[in-house]
């Protein structure tokens, strides 16, 4: 379900939420919240909200030990995500710019690590203790010359 509420003609208020009934992790809730403000040349949004995710032994760090030595999942919980952003961007004319922050703390997060069972031969996913907190930023430029002769495309990651 998502609903989107115009406030003022440069200020919109999205919502969303998300039902997922998974048959091994159970019933999960993903409501999300979203305010966009655009003064002229300007776009800025405030986003804020929380999801799940089942576990499955397709992690990155399993490519470097190998499918074959997972042991099968079992006693996991669903990670629960929840994750807030902030995101600016200015364009005018060819050129533009976008800076995002975000935050995210993930209660159950799921690890890789060496099998109590087999250790050195297997591994397992386990959940940790605790939250684990993310944090990040990125940039992004883009921008178009023209010149009478010539055209010159500007990408800055």
């Amino acid at each position: 379900m998502q609903a989107e509420q115009a406030l003022r003609d440069d200020l919109t208020l999205s919502g969303s939420a998300r039902w997922d009934d998974h048959r091994a992790y159970g019933g999960h809730s993903s409501p999300r919240v979203s305010l966009l403000f655009r003064p002229d040349e300007w776009t800025l949004r405030a986003s804020i909200g929380r999801g799940f995710y089942a576990p499955t032994p397709f992690v990155e760090q399993i490519e470097a030990a190998g499918l074959s030595r997972l042991e099968s999942l079992t006693g996991l919980r669903a990670e629960i995500v929840t994750a807030g952003s902030i995101n600016a961007g200015y364009a005018h004319g060819p050129w533009q710019i976008n800076l995002s922050v975000f935050a995210s703390d993930i209660d159950y997060a799921v690890r890789l690590v060496e099998s109590a069972n087999a250790p050195g031969k297997r591994a397992q996913l386990v959940n940790m203790a605790g939250v684990t907190r993310s944090q990040d930023a990125h940039r992004d430029g883009d921008g178009e010359v023209e010149a009478a002769a010539f055209r010159r495309q500007i990408r800055r990651p």
